[in-house]
């Protein structure tokens, strides 16, 4: 998500949008290190079937 496109939306509140980019970004972080520990263990487990 951008700014511009928030703005598009219509909110023109920076804050609002520095907020809502803010949130969007720890959800973004969550699931890219839930990835990262999930691919850890397919090798893991793919180490042990070799």
């Amino acid at each position: 998500m951008k700014r511009e496109f928030l703005k598009g939306l219509g909110i023109e509140d920076e804050n609002l949008i520095s907020q809502i980019l803010d949130e969007a970004g720890k959800d973004l972080n969550a699931k890219k290190s839930e990835i990262t520990n999930l691919r850890a263990e397919i090798e893991v487990k793919n180490r042990k079937v070799l």
